[in-house]
This record gives C-alpha cells, structure tokens and sequence, in this order.
C-alpha cells in the first residue's frame, strides 16, 4: 500500500488550512482504495447490530389465554372441568371445627356428618370430606369477590366437561331462590376424566358431581361435590338442603 505526500502550508492556521482543500492531498492509490473497501463491506447496511440467522427469530408472544386449575389457579393448559374462571388474591380464613360456611354475605349451615377441613388451597373458601356408602367425596367452596368468578353457565359447563358422560345420561341443572338468592346447581354421572388440571392421575368411573352457583348481593359463591357416584347419590338432599340455608350475615 502507498500513498503520496500530504502538502501542509505552516502559515496556515489550523481551521483554514483544514477547510482548504489545497492542503488535503490525500491520494490513495487505487490498491488502497480497494482493500479498504473489502474491509467495510460487512459493515454496510449494519447498525451496530448482529443480523439474525437465517431460520432465526424471537419468539412470539403467547396469545393462548391463561387457564386455570381446579382450584381456579391460573395456569396454562387444558381448561376442561376447571374452577371458576377468575381468583381472588388472598385465602379468606376458615375455622374447620365449626358447622357452617362463612363467606362475605351469605352462611351456610354445613351437614352435621360431613367434616369440615382446612383448606388445602388459599383459592377455596372451605373444604370438606363428604361421607358415603362408596368412599369419601370432597366439597369444595370458592368465592373470589362480588361479581366474581365469570358467567355461572361457564363454570357450570367447565364443571360438566370434566365429566364423561355415563351411556345414556345427561347432566341435570335446575334453579331455585332462598330470599334475595339465587341458586343454580347441576349433577353429573359417568367418568371423573384423567389428565385434566388439578384431575385424577386414572380416570375414576362410577364418579358424580355436584356443583352449584349461589347469586346474592356480595356473591357469587361455588361448591362443588366430587366423589363415588353412590356417596354423591346418597348425600345429594343434605347438599341441596346446605344451599336452601343461605341467609345473610
């Protein structure tokens, strides 16, 4: 590589001199020129950033919308047979010795043989073993602030989908009021699935479920009964009676 002499007139002072360009004399030969321009090449078009990989790019953000566990848990997954569909942020306190349900603007009076427990989730407002012929069943009861908790026929559906249904039975809704509430409740027969958030780890067959919304001022509240068929058979009119004794506070 060679250049030729750069031309400096001393008398010059520096601004002029270099806004003459009578002492920019800066001649490089064409091979100068030549690898210079092979060196910039792969910064052209670059704005200090490495261009992906052919085949590479960020992933996108996820549209799926956040599901929900059993106990109303937000999670990714399969939503079938799930919780309510919105939660609260904290566990509202339970004292599992005592005979009735408290919640925010409704008691109900729990039957007198099932056993009140604590509840082994800050989502559930109470828990409870329902006793029967077939095994035990487990109640549980969810409340997650005034107007909460999503349309009452999505969870009642929600619930319904974590059934198979038995050969030839269809699940069964009806509706009644105590006072100023509401109640809607439903049952189900055939096969607790498998696989399903919060689900068992086998598909149980000969399983019920009863499952209920209550409406009211500061409501809504959810319970739900899931257990061999015959315990919930047998344990059906104390579950209705619990919800005819709503009253308020």
């Amino acid at each position: 590589m060679s250049f030729e002499k750069i031309s400096v007139s001393p008398d010059r002072a520096p601004s002029r001199w270099l806004r003459d360009p009578q002492n920019l004399q800066f001649r490089p030969s064409i091979p100068c020129l030549l690898v210079a321009a092979v060196l910039l090449l792969p910064s052209i078009g670059c704005s200090g950033e490495t261009a992906p990989a052919p085949g590479d790019s960020a992933p996108a953000e996820s549209t799926e919308p956040q599901a929900q566990g059993q106990d109303g848990a937000s999670q990714g997954g399969d939503t079938s047979g799930m919780a309510p569909v919105t939660s609260r942020s904290a566990a509202v306190d339970s004292d599992p010795s005592a005979e009735t349900i408290q919640a925010p603007g409704a008691i109900f009076t729990m039957p007198s043989d099932w056993v009140q427990q604590t509840p082994s989730s800050s989502m559930r407002l109470a828990q409870a073993e329902v006793p029967g012929p077939a095994g035990n069943g487990t109640l549980t009861v969810f409340f997650f602030g005034p107007g909460g908790g999503g349309p009452i026929d999505d969870n009642l559906n929600r619930w319904v989908g974590q059934m198979e249904l038995a050969a030839g039975s269809e699940p069964s809704r009806e509706t009644f009021e105590v006072g100023a509430y509401k109640v809607t409740w439903t049952q189900v027969h055939g096969t607790l699935k498998s696989g399903t958030m919060g689900g068992p780890a086998e598909a149980q067959p000969d399983y019920s479920l009863l499952g209920a919304v209550v409406e009211g001022n500061q409501g809504p509240w959810f319970f739900k009964i899931i257990g061999p068929g015959a315990t919930l058979d047998a344990q059906k009119e104390a579950f209705l009676n619990m919800l005819r004794s709503v009253r308020t506070p």
